[in-house]
């Protein structure tokens, strides 16, 4: 919320799975965001995103 200024958590909850599980990287989660939102023509979403997912990623470490 911190981020994003709103309460969610989904995406911001998959940057916590890529930290805590080393399944996936942040780096495939970062593309993965802009491909979704970039095509919306969402960008400035998809960086607020990949903050949020950066930002909850790096407190689980």
């Amino acid at each position: 919320m911190d981020v994003i200024g709103k309460p969610f958590v989904n995406i911001a909850s998959l940057g916590a799975f890529c930290a805590l599980s080393k399944e996936v990287s942040l780096k495939a989660l970062n593309k993965a965001i802009d491909e979704l939102f970039t095509a919306k023509g969402k960008a400035a979403v998809a960086e607020l995103n990949k903050k949020a997912a950066k930002a909850v990623a790096e407190k689980c470490k």
